[in-house]
């Protein structure tokens, strides 16, 4: 256990008022009074001496709580906890490098700018290099690799299809992929799209891919996002591809014009957020049990959920959305539990009839005019808004134990 060096450090030395992530850490915290058998010159006698509980904790344990840290910045920090935890972040198999750790702030003038840049490539890229030449060749696999990179070159480039092919070549379950640099685009290594470990793919950014090639057999979450590579053909291939998805997220998606999904069995969870371009969403997910969809302002987008009976959770925020069509909407879903509807300012009226539905929020609907709602099993309720537009309410079978929040 390290120990305050000195009154340099102020209040109470390394250790004493540092956070690390969201563990606190004082000298004497993890240090306890016990006794000990210890054998000398007269034989085994009892002591009391200090014992380091947190480094005497099991190997998984201690990996179980660097999987709670928020990045690998913090899991480094952590790490100075003891030299058993130094050495077990070695181990730790999750890799996470963002170019903006080693942002330089404070360059004036284009010349320096320019310069600035430079050093933090060079930095950002000795510092990958490192990180994987230590920790990467003695791990069997490795459970998450995430890159984000928002100044790129071509040196740079280049060693990332090296890093990210590394990662494949170890068996990555969890990769994340964000390329966010204006004018230049990156390609995907093929690889990433053959893989048959990869759980869980998070593509973000000006990337490329040749999707002719997919294969992920294994893929249970895909989240796409800030990008023009995606569109209604593509998709189909994920689905031919990828039939244990899961959970799939759209966010941002500019080439996206028509979604259509039907060959997705496993589907549990769909959001699309933000696609300025999408016209038409037609589901048929018969285990779809969550459906979050976010429009653009003036976005116009038809929504069929057929055959998606089976949806629990909808959450809407969608300003050009009818009466009409949130009825055609509602309907095809007899099992709802949650619904929230956030800014749908063209409703005006809307009738809710449900034995099932637990949780309703209607938030920023600012034209709602009139609201008949029949759920007997509600429990909670938020409404904000600057009238109170209920017409009929018959929720009052488990009111006591409701949560009822209504801003004016």
């Amino acid at each position: 256990m390290l120990k305050p060096i000195g009154s340099g450090c102020g209040g109470g030395g390394v250790l004493g008022k540092r956070k690390l992530g969201h563990l606190s850490v004082e000298s004497n915290k993890y240090r306890v009074r016990k006794k000990r058998k210890i054998r000398g010159d007269n034989g085994v006698c009892d002591r009391d001496v200090d014992v380091d509980r947190i480094s005497e904790l099991p190997e998984p344990i201690i990996h179980h709580i660097y999987g709670f840290m928020h990045s690998t910045k913090e899991v480094v920090r952590t790490s100075i906890l003891s030299k058993k935890w130094k050495s077990m972040f070695s181990s730790y198999l999750t890799f996470e490098f963002d170019q903006r750790w080693f942002r330089i702030e404070g360059a004036r003038g284009k010349h320096n700018r320019i310069k600035t840049r430079e050093v933090q490539k060079k930095k950002f890229k000795g510092y990958v290099e490192k990180s994987l030449a230590l920790r990467l060749d003695p791990v069997p696999c490795i459970e998450k690799f995430r890159l984000y990179v928002n100044n790129m070159s071509g040196v740079l480039r280049a060693c990332m299809g090296r890093w990210i092919c590394a990662a494949v070549d170890k068996n990555v379950k969890e990769l994340d992929v964000h390329v966010n640099v204006d004018g230049k685009q990156y390609f995907v290594p093929e690889a990433v799209l053959l893989s048959t470990s990869i759980t869980s793919l998070k593509l973000s950014g000006s990337l490329l891919c040749d999707f002719g090639a997919i294969k992920l057999s294994n893929l249970r979450e895909l989240s796409i996002k800030d990008t023009f590579l995606l569109n209604g053909h593509l998709i189909k291939r994920f689905e031919e591809s990828c039939p244990l998805l899961e959970d799939l997220r759209l966010v941002c998606c500019r080439g996206l014009l028509h979604l259509a999904i039907s060959a997705l069995l496993k589907l549990r969870r769909l959001e699309v957020h933000e696609c300025a371009k999408l016209s038409c969403i037609e589901i048929e997910a018969s285990n779809l049990e969550t459906f979050w969809y976010h429009a653009k302002k003036h976005q116009q987008c038809k929504i069929d959920l057929k055959r998606s009976g089976n949806l629990k959770n909808l959450t809407m925020k969608d300003r050009k959305m009818t009466d009409t069509a949130f009825q055609d909407c509602i309907s095809k879903c007899p099992l709802l539990e949650k619904l929230v509807l956030h800014e749908c300012t063209s409703l005006e009226r809307l009738t809710i009839l449900s034995g099932k539905l637990r949780s309703l929020s209607l938030i920023h609907c600012a034209n709602l005019r009139e609201a008949n709602i029949d759920a007997p099993n509600l429990y909670s309720f938020q409404y904000s808004g600057r009238r109170m537009p209920f017409s009929s309410m018959n929720v009052w079978v488990y009111w006591r134990q409701s949560f009822l929040l209504v801003q004016l």
